[in-house]
């Protein structure tokens, strides 16, 4: 329940956090989203009440137990008037990050195959209590910037069709460098959902390119 505005306090938190991604400032990260989480929940209890809408007893116990997410964040780090840089990664979950360098896929994180997905994920809670026993497997991952290369950060759905692509030996990134716009990204996914390439679950996508 409301696991969407959920995800966008987590994906604010960690844009807002201005430090290096790491185990410890998305540690932190998670700990201010939490917070942030429970004033956001208050306020969206007072406009429920507002409007002559207050919460019914089938939804107290979703409320109770609170959203649940995935996390995967990548940070670019050029000094100024540097030509080079580096990407530091953090995730907790099946949300993943593909890099895609001079044509051959060459980091999948935190997952590495297609056979590491699963109907369990670790998923972060907005409830502090729930995340004690997984942030010790907050997954981090960093690199060396080239130009031209493309960052892909996908959820599991998408992401699972990426590396059981992949492992066949094609190029999906191909076919996501192709979409122009949300339309177009939409009909991919429906054409690989009936075809059975790709679960029916929530997809989201993120591309990257660096020039």
């Amino acid at each position: 329940m409301l696991s969407g505005p959920w995800a966008k306090i987590l994906t604010r938190s960690f844009c807002r956090a201005y430090q290096k991604p790491s185990r410890s400032s998305a540690r932190a990260l998670i700990a201010r989203a939490c917070d942030s989480w429970a004033t956001w929940k208050d306020a969206y209890l007072q406009r429920r009440a507002d409007v002559g809408k207050p919460v019914q007893w089938w939804e107290e116990q979703g409320l109770d137990t609170g959203p649940f997410s995935t996390l995967v964040g990548v940070a670019f780090l050029v000094p100024g008037g540097s030509e080079t840089g580096r990407w530091e990664a953090i995730a907790l979950g099946d949300s993943c990050l593909f890099l895609v360098r001079e044509g051959g896929l060459d980091v999948t994180f935190p997952i590495e195959a297609s056979s590491g997905f699963g109907s369990r994920p670790v998923l972060v809670s907005s409830d502090p209590a729930r995340n004690a026993a997984y942030l010790d497997r907050i997954g981090q991952r960093s690199g060396v910037l080239t130009r031209g290369d493309r960052f892909y950060l996908a959820t599991d759905a998408l992401a699972a069709w990426f590396l059981q692509e992949a492992e066949r030996g094609s190029s999906p990134w191909d076919v996501l460098d192709e979409v122009k716009d949300d339309e177009e990204f939409l009909r991919v996914v429906a054409r690989l959902r009936d075809s059975g390439a790709m679960r029916n679950d929530d997809v989201t996508l993120t591309c990257i390119k660096v020039v």
